[in-house]
């Protein structure tokens, strides 16, 4: 009879059905090794592999995106744009996540397609376009009204 240690190998096969079996995100990441920004630790797909560390989102209003109406006469819960930091267990560095929530079906939810994942870089340059586009806009309204 074939044996680990002293004990039968059918008998330890039959204990090693007594393993672990679930875990918890957050499990998989001493809290010496989160990030300052880590809100959480998040399952993004059926493996420990896929495990997230989220920051808290930072939400900005869209006005012109239908948002959805209140209980009382003039409230309305506004569409948002969700932006957090976002670092994949296996990933070397964080990206940026950025989603649209809007109205659909009654109820504000992620919007399909919505979501986007840039890297570090690719979040910086979006922002420093998206500043010039602005400060390009503004100062053509103050040609207009100089005129």
């Amino acid at each position: 009879m074939t044996t680990v240690s002293n004990t039968p190998a059918l008998d330890q096969w039959h204990a090693s059905n007594d393993g672990i079996t679930a875990a918890t995100a957050d499990s998989l990441v001493p809290e010496d090794r989160k990030p300052a920004w880590c809100e959480e630790v998040a399952y993004r797909g059926a493996t420990a592999h896929s495990a997230t560390m989220i920051s808290a989102p930072a939400s900005v209003a869209l006005r012109r995106h239908p948002g959805i109406p209140g209980k009382g006469r003039g409230h309305l819960e506004l569409a948002v744009a969700y932006v957090d930091i976002r670092q994949c267990l296996t990933a070397r560095e964080p990206h940026i996540g950025l989603e649209r929530w809007a109205a659909a079906d009654g109820s504000r939810q992620k919007i399909a397609g919505s979501e986007y994942s840039l890297t570090l870089d690719e979040a910086e340059e979006l922002a420093r376009t998206i500043l010039l586009a602005v400060a390009t806009a503004r100062e053509s309204m103050t040609t207009s009204e100089d005129e």
